[in-house]
Formats: structure tokens, sequence, C-alpha cells
């Protein structure tokens, strides 16, 4: 309690002093002017504090003056005056003089006096001042893209044409085509707006009305529909429309296949267990009636697998596995070959058909899908197998755009074969398909070539390599050529310098793959030794040629072109005697 009255005590004695240093202050301020009711000392009117009387010569902003129509000489009329003044200085706003020193006897001060009527026309406002200019249109705001982008303007500045900024190499230019990596077409132009196009396809991809019994579909003995050979619009299309399915249980079907590599449908946990049974009636992952002739697994581990067609015809597919991790596969494109070459297997069999597209899509889907199940993929594919890829040209390009987009697999790592049809070369570069095109050359002038290869009597050496060399410079793709070593024919050194002389001159950069002769019974030629081998690839590195020797694969299991198929034609077993009755 005593502490708490000493403490009470202390602060009542700061306040005081602290009131009474203030106190001190404002007396010692005011001191030096008087309190004055009707006066201050200076003169001033007004009860005021003189300490807070602004210093004469003091000047604030003039207050507005009231108004000028009753004239400047009423008082208190068009007078202003300064705040803090009390009217001591007082302003008529209404005389022209205010602010001016003129002397009255120059001619300004006549100026002044005359009255306004009589002064001359320069005055007077000219009517051009009240035209009325013609409004500049201000630039329209653009939101600024986030890339870099070059723009067209016209006349008046306004942008025309923006496209994104690509490198030099890459841009288009006119009266030139277009080099650049382009992996499949240009979409077409549709008639019509967008709003449109969006409505027919959403039309296309609804459910049908009334609810499709998948169980009696199954009943009556309908073909069963290879999902395979239906592209991706058509297969969305069957499963949506037509079998009334989801379209979320018709993506996961989808994903299945082509990701998972599924074969049976149930095996899809995904959909429902009815969906799974009745989907397994209506349709298939892969043709049905196909009947696998023969598979063969080589020492290496590649494999080789003989198809035989609803028509008894049979074709041929090779997976080949190699150590570095990738796995290619070989497809086929005819059934047989038109082109004759002596030591082919498959030109020695004789045309039969053409492949179509979905045909030779699924011999690598087939593939793509075991490797996917076995946690794996497939990295390339040639069409190397039986037949003439550019004499099927429009099913191969589809295919190839299949592979590419269903498949996943680049344009880059896809290779196409000919024996140099110089047409179809010069139409699969405007497809700038940025494939790899590997001819076959054999031979470095026409009268070896001509023996080997009969078509080469219709588009001789030149002009294969003119092609080639314009497939090279159009799409900027590296062009193979395709060498078979056969013994003592074409693997000399003296035949290696005429091969390096013609790339050299005709198509320089292209890469030279050697292949060693795989032996087939209606040709009596044999591979080439190692030493003859290793000097070819010696003397054509002197003329700055690459070459690569393909190692032989599968000789156990006859996998050479068309190899497996002369099989079974010499055993008289075709493929529809091999097919299950029906």
């Amino acid at each position: 309690e005593r502490g708490r009255r000493h403490g009470r005590s202390v602060l009542q004695a700061a306040l005081a002093a602290g009131i009474a240093t203030q106190a001190v202050t404002l007396v010692a301020f005011c001191a030096g002017r008087p309190w004055t009711k009707g006066g201050s000392a200076d003169g001033s009117t007004g009860t005021t504090l003189g300490a807070f009387k602004r210093p004469v010569g003091y000047s604030r902003r003039p207050l507005r003056p009231s108004r000028f129509e009753d004239g400047p000489d009423k008082e208190g009329e068009g007078r202003g005056e300064w705040q803090g003044d009390a009217g001591k200085f007082t302003v008529n706003w209404g005389d022209p003089r205010i602010g001016r020193q003129i002397d009255p006897s120059s001619d300004l001060w006549e100026d002044l006096e005359e009255p306004q009527s009589s002064r001359g026309s320069s005055f007077e406002d000219s009517q051009e001042d009240f035209e009325e200019r013609p409004r500049k249109r201000a630039p329209r705001r653009r939101r600024r893209m986030r890339t870099r982008s070059e723009e067209e303007r016209d006349d008046d500045g306004w942008v025309k044409r923006r496209e994104p900024w690509r490198p030099p190499i890459f841009r288009r230019e006119a009266g030139r085509r277009e080099v650049g990596r382009q992996s499949r077409r240009e979409p077409r132009q549709r008639s019509g707006s967008a709003a449109e196009q969006r409505e027919e396809e959403q039309i296309k991809y609804e459910p049908p009305a009334r609810p499709v019994n998948l169980e009696a579909m199954a009943q009556k003995g309908l073909p069963i529909v290879n999902l395979y050979q239906l592209e991706p619009n058509d297969f969305y299309f069957y499963l949506i429309r037509e079998l009334g399915i989801q379209r979320m249980h018709a993506k996961i079907i989808r994903h299945y296949l082509f990701t998972k590599g599924a074969q049976d449908f149930r095996d899809i946990n995904a959909i429902p267990s009815g969906l799974r049974e009745s989907l397994a009636k209506l349709a298939s992952a892969g043709a049905a009636d196909w009947k696998t002739l023969a598979e063969r697994e080589s020492t290496d581990g590649t494999v080789k697998v003989a198809y035989g067609l609803p028509d008894g015809h049979a074709i041929e597919s090779v997976l080949m596995p190699y150590q570095d991790g990738r796995r290619t596969a070989c497809v086929s494109s005819q059934v047989g070959c038109a082109m004759g070459c002596v030591f082919c297997a498959t030109g020695q069999m004789g045309f039969k058909r053409h492949l179509t597209s979905s045909e030779i899509f699924e011999q690598a889907a087939r593939f793509s899908a075991k490797l996917r199940r076995q946690g794996l993929r497939l990295s390339s594919v040639v069409l190397l197998g039986m037949g003439e890829p550019l004499a099927n040209f429009e099913n191969v390009v589809k295919a190839v755009r299949r592979i590419h987009d269903e498949l996943d697999i680049g344009m880059r790592h896809i290779t196409i074969s000919t024996v140099g049809l110089v047409p179809e070369i010069k139409r699969l570069a405007e497809e700038q398909l940025q494939v790899t095109l590997a001819i076959s050359l054999h031979a470095a002038n026409d009268e070896e070539r001509s023996k080997l290869l009969p078509m080469n009597k219709r588009y001789p050496v030149a002009s294969v390599m003119q092609a080639a060399r314009e497939y090279w410079e159009v799409t900027g793709r590296r062009v193979s050529f395709e060498w078979t070593l056969i013994a003592g024919e074409n693997d000399t050194p003296e035949k290696a310098q005429e091969l390096g002389k013609l790339i050299y001159l005709n198509c320089p950069g292209a890469h030279v793959n050697l292949i060693p002769l795989n032996p087939t019974n209606g040709y009596s030629g044999g591979p080439s030794q190692r030493e003859a081998v290793a000097k070819f690839v010696d003397t054509l590195r002197q003329f700055g040629v690459e070459a690569t020797v393909r190692v032989r694969r599968g000789i156990d299991i006859d996998a050479g072109c068309g190899q497996l198929a002369e099989r079974f034609q010499e055993l008289n077993v075709t493929a529809a005697e091999a097919l299950p009755a029906r």
C-alpha cells in the first residue's frame, strides 16, 4: 500500500511538471504580441492573436470573385481578397488593367480603352477553328502472345497475319516447299463453321436413342468385328453408336487394347462383367479368321510368324530383338512380289495380291500387343517383308500413319524399302512423312543391276539416284541404300569403289546398309566372307560413305523374306487347308 501511494504521487508530479512546461512555452511564445480585441499593434482589425498574424507581404491564392455582371465599380462586387489579410488588400478583378504596368501615354493604353466592337476582323474566329477534324482510330488492343511471333501489317498499321516465330530453316517461303519435321499431313479444310463441325461430331458419337441388347445381337450370329481394322473414328462409332457402349467404357477398351496389349476382353477389369462377355461374342482384338501357320523362334531371339489369310494365301512377319534394347518388327505389304529379284524368295513366288492397310497395320499391332503384355515396347517398324511397298502406295502410307498414331512409333523409326520405283519415290517425298527410305541397289551400273533386278530396265541407276537426291532435298532425311553382298559378284574392292563414286557424285551423305545374302533354293549364290566384307567397308570409307553391316539373324528358322511361306508352298499346304472347318 505504501509503495502504491508513492508511485501515484510520482505520476502526479510528472504530469504537473509537463503541464507547467507547456504553459511556460505558450506564454513565452505570446510575450512579444499583446492580446487585442479591437485591433493590434500593427493596425490590423479583428479579434485575433497577434502572435498568429502572417507577416506583411504574405500572399495566398485569391478568393473567387462573386460576379461581374453588375460592373466592377459596385462596392463588394467583383472583388477578391487574400485569406488572412482581414480585407486589407482588395482587388477589383473587373478592371482590365489589373496586373499590368502600362504607361498611359503608350499605344497599348489606347487599345485597352477602345471598345470591343471597333476592333478589326483579325480578332474574329475563323470557320476552320470550328470544323471537326477526323478522329484518329485507336489501334485495337490484342492479347500478347506467349511466344515470339511475326506479324504482317497493312498500310494502316493493322495486323493482317500473325504466326508463331520459327527458325529460318522451317519458315514458309513463297515458291518453295516447306522443309520441316512434319510427321502428319495438315487436316483437310471442311465446310461449315467450327460449331457445326463440333455438333456433327457430337451427333456422330452419341449413343442410340434406344438401348442396345448386346446379348440378342450376339445370339443372331453376326460376324465378329476385328477392332484392329477400325481406325479411331470408326472404332468409337462402332462401340458407341452401334453397340450403345458408354463413351467412357469405349476409351477404356481402346486403352487396354493398344497400351496394355489386351487380347481377351474378359481381361479388361475396368468395365462391367456383362459388357465383357457380350463384347467377346461380337468383336475381337485381331482378325479371328487369321490362322497362325507357323511360329518359330531362333537362338538369337528372332521370332518369325506365318499367317494364313482367309483367301488361302500366306504372309510373314518377323520380330527382331537386339542387345541394346531395340525391338524391330518386319512386316509384309503384299502377298508375293512382282519385282522378280533373282535372289529373293518372295520374288520367286510371283505376285498374288496387295494387302490392305488394316492387314499391314495388324502385323505390327500383334507384335506390339505381345510386347506390351510383357512390359516391353515395340521400337521400330520396317516394311522389308514380302512385297514391294511403294507398289501398294496408298495402303502403305495409310498403314504407316496408323502405326505412328496408334502404336506411338515415331516416323523416323519407320523404314520403307523399294527397288527404285522413281514416280512413287517422288510421290512419297511430297507426303512429308519423315520416314526412312531404303532403296535396294545391289549394283552400281545398269548392266549388272538389270541381271539382279529386272525393274532396272524401266528405272535405270541414274534415274534412281536422281530421285533419291530429290527425296533428300525435299524431306531432309538421309537415304539408305541396300546392298546384298554376294560372294564373288558384288563384294570386291572394285565394286566398292564404283559404289563409292556413284554415291559421292549423285547423293552425298547417303548411308549404305550391307546385307549378307540369305541362301534360297532358287538362287545359287552364297554370302560373302568376313574378310571381303571388311575390305568393302574400308573402301567405302575412302569416299566418305558410311556403311553398316547388318547382322544375320534367324538363319536357323528361315527368317529371310518369303522363305517360310515358300516352305508351305513346297509342302502344298495352303492357308485355306490349315484353317479350321466352319
